[in-house]
């Protein structure tokens, strides 16, 4: 699943089960949440500023088996 980011910052993906019983169009979020996916930095030495933003390549984000889409 490809997903394109528009700053150079850390990103950070949760997901969260609509309860049974709910419409997922009236679902509010008030559940339980998981993170699933975190993309950050790396330090590179041979760089001028050497803080390298991981999500200025673009992304590919794979969802976790039990998850589907």
């Amino acid at each position: 699943m490809p997903f394109v980011i528009f700053h150079p910052g850390p990103v950070v993906m949760h997901l969260s089960k609509v309860p049974k019983g709910q419409d997922i169009h009236k679902y509010d979020g008030s559940g339980e949440w998981v993170k699933i996916y975190t993309l950050g930095l790396e330090i590179r030495k041979e760089l001028y500023y050497p803080v390298f933003w991981l999500p200025e390549n673009g992304g590919q984000l794979q969802l976790p088996p039990r998850v589907s889409p």
